[in-house]
């Protein structure tokens, strides 16, 4: 299989100031010499790693959930000659867990904006620049909740799934454009991503599952790199996703309710609220 060398490469980042955005900049500048462009909302996060990066990062504030953001990037990056070679798209954002009846229009609109539609305005926007490198690559990054819907996250599941169908689509739709595309099926990372309605949810889902099974951004982000210089099309990253990958494929009805089992029988009030309501019914 043929190999994937990321040095001296430009890369566009997004979510660049935290969590695995920036553990995989920090990792191609030092690393590969890359020079990365990086976006993200948090201005005073974003500027202080720009800091730190000693020149190699251009950072920009951009809300990637907003269509019209990305055509304003496309001609910043067409106007400074900042073709990149490699597109990451790593923004994400995730609803607090619970049923899809108690969530906002706010919370499920932006959900769906930044996670599945934030890719296409992506692909819409800057594949002209990258048309401009020899070696143009598009890596989605994407979650184990695209293999196997987590229970309390219909609306976040359901949107790493349809960005998992997308990227698949592009996978046929850009060959012939010699364009390499990859989903990443990250497990549980050790970020600030999570949420609960409860206050002590949110500290037991940090500090209590994610702390067991979860991996650090660090390693997660050189992970994700190994699998691109493997050149994979899907990179399956840790135990849980290749767990959770490899049981919905096997038997997908059961996996899914055994999913659902195994959260109810977590200590958390989430969870016991959203099976109350639905036995109730």
């Amino acid at each position: 299989m043929a190999k994937y060398d990321l040095h001296n490469k430009k890369v566009f980042i997004s979510g660049v100031s935290g969590g695995i955005g920036r553990e995989l900049a920090l990792k191609l500048i030092r690393d590969y010499n890359c020079i990365v462009f990086g976006v993200a909302r948090n201005y005073q996060k974003l500027k202080n790693f720009e800091n730190e990066c000693g020149g190699r990062l251009i950072a920009e504030v951009m809300d990637v959930s907003q269509s019209g953001q990305w055509q304003s990037i496309a001609r910043k990056m067409n106007e400074t000659m900042f073709y990149p070679d490699v597109i990451i798209n790593n923004a994400g954002v995730i609803h607090p867990f619970d049923s899809i009846l108690n969530l906002s229009e706010q919370e499920i609109d932006s959900v769906i904006n930044t996670n599945y539609k934030s890719i296409i305005y992506c692909v819409r926007n800057l594949t002209c620049l990258l048309e401009k490198s020899q070696s143009p690559a598009i890596i989605n990054i994407l979650s184990a909740a695209a293999a196997l819907p987590v229970l309390g996250t219909s609306i976040y599941s359901s949107s790493k799934r349809a960005a998992l169908s997308l990227t698949e689509s592009l996978w046929q739709e850009f060959a012939p454009k010699g364009i390499y595309v990859a989903a990443v099926i990250s497990g549980p990372v050790k970020t600030g991503l999570y949420q609960a309605k409860s206050g002590e949810d949110r500290q037991k889902i940090k500090e209590g599952i994610i702390s067991k099974v979860g991996v650090s951004a660090k390693t997660e982000a050189a992970r994700i790199i190994r699998g691109i210089a493997k050149r994979k099309k899907r990179i399956v990253s840790g135990i849980t996703a290749k767990a959770m990958s490899a049981a919905y494929k096997a038997a997908p009805e059961t996996s899914v309710t055994l999913s659902g089992f195994i959260m109810r029988l977590l200590p958390l009030k989430t969870f016991k609220a959203i099976f109350k309501k639905r036995n109730n019914k």
